[in-house]
């Protein structure tokens, strides 16, 4: 792997694959996840609620690891977080190509310190925006 552009290193398979999970993303919004609600259980005590994934975004966050696009950067520091936290769709479908990965990167490791942050970032666009400008065009339709 290329460590300074991961993109590059991806065959044209590889991007067809990205290209028809994007576009099954797009298609399937019902399909991305939803919260389990807590519920009380019988010595009184709760479940936690937690976000379920899809199969879709199970292939999706699969493949991005697989193909080592969860990349390794300061991304708690990265200025460019910010736009993410802030859910601006309009900044992402702007980004370069390697800004769009590291957009994605940023979204899939918030989910691990605050769960749903990943199915927040399906819902308001930020994922189709990024995986789009990642394969080089803006999305079909900004939210």
């Amino acid at each position: 792997m290329t460590e300074d552009n991961p993109l590059a290193e991806l065959s044209e398979e590889d991007r067809s694959a990205l290209r028809s999970l994007a576009d099954r993303l797009d298609a399937n919004p019902d399909a991305i996840g939803s919260w389990v609600l807590p519920e009380p259980l019988a010595d009184g005590s709760t479940h936690v609620g937690y976000v379920d994934y899809g199969s879709l975004v199970q292939e999706f966050l699969e493949f991005m690891y697989a193909k080592n696009l969860v990349i390794q950067f300061d991304w708690p520091r990265w200025r460019g977080k910010e736009v993410v936290q802030e859910g601006n769709v309009r900044e992402i479908n702007t980004a370069t190509p390697d800004d769009a990965l590291k957009y994605l990167t940023v979204m899939i490791r918030a989910d691990r310190f605050s769960e749903g942050a990943l199915l927040d970032a399906f819902e308001n666009g930020l994922v189709s925006c990024a995986l789009h400008r990642v394969l080089g065009h803006p999305a079909a339709s900004q939210r």
